[in-house]
């Protein structure tokens, strides 16, 4: 399994329900990594603007069709999709194969929910237990 996390160290993320318990994202992310699971975070103010749009639709477009949840608003809006990828919203990417096609993708609304970075890495330390 191998976990990327997108952020700016630039810009701070929205203080909303996508971004819910990001504050414990970097010590979820260090307990996990103790775990044996490759983390990389990757500063996308690092980045340029095509760099982190070719990341954005890498990261999502297999999540998407396999688990069919939605992402389009959650990193942006119906006319900008993925604006906010990794700057407001952070993004954390899920590879559990050594495919190169990500298998999951947070955060993400499905049911009318968001599933949060946060909620995600609780889940995954549960299950690494």
């Amino acid at each position: 399994m191998e976990l990327k996390l997108y952020y700016s160290t630039v810009i701070l993320p929205f203080d909303d329900a996508r971004n819910e318990g990001y504050d414990n994202v970097a010590a979820l992310l260090e307990q996990i990594e103790n775990k044996g699971v490759e983390c990389h975070r990757i500063d996308t103010s690092q980045l340029t603007e095509e760099q982190i749009t070719e990341a954005y639709i890498h990261s999502v477009i297999g999540p998407t069709q396999l688990k069919k949840y939605r992402v389009r608003q959650v990193f942006g809006s119906a006319r900008h999709s993925g604006w906010l990828f990794g700057r407001q919203v952070p993004a954390l990417v899920v590879y559990t194969t050594s495919s190169q096609m990500p298998e999951d993708v947070s955060p993400h609304a499905i049911g009318g929910r968001i599933v949060t970075i946060n909620e995600y890495l609780e889940n995954l330390m549960h299950s690494l237990k």
